[in-house]
């Protein structure tokens, strides 16, 4: 009978790994992006050929508006985060491992990060073209 014995994967296998999550978030970062500069072109659009008397409708294309910029500040500071996440694990694979807790912690805060930031987008981009169908046709 054959015994098969696992091992756990070593401290380079895991920061490997975080490294290729590190780069599947980056690829989630330019997806909204571009997704998000797609929703305010089709804002601006709708600018164009609504009545600009109707306050309650422009004051929704504003809200919008605020919401595809605050989507902008997100992609840009979670950029950073995730550049700065790959530095440390970089980092680590050339340390003793001082630095493995803190990068662990930092990959955990960030797959919140990123589960909150795909949901928030999905829901305003649903708001939007909800609204848009509703209101705009």
């Amino acid at each position: 009978m054959f015994e098969i014995k696992l091992n756990p994967m070593s401290k380079d296998g895991i920061i490997n790994q975080l490294l290729l999550e590190s780069e599947t978030w980056k690829h989630v970062l330019s997806f909204v992006a571009e997704e998000n500069s797609t929703l305010k072109n089709r804002l601006a659009g709708f600018l164009n050929t609504i009545d600009k008397n109707d306050l309650d409708l422009l004051e929704k294309m504003e809200t919008f508006q605020n919401l595809f910029l605050k989507e902008d500040e997100i992609v840009r500071f979670l950029k950073t985060e995730v550049s700065d996440q790959e530095k440390l694990l970089v980092r680590d694979l050339y340390e003793d491992g001082e630095l493995f807790y803190k990068v662990k912690m930092r990959q955990q805060k960030l797959r919140k990060d990123f589960e909150k930031v795909e949901e928030d987008f999905n829901m305003i981009k649903s708001e939007f073209d909800a609204y848009v169908s509703e209101n705009l046709f």
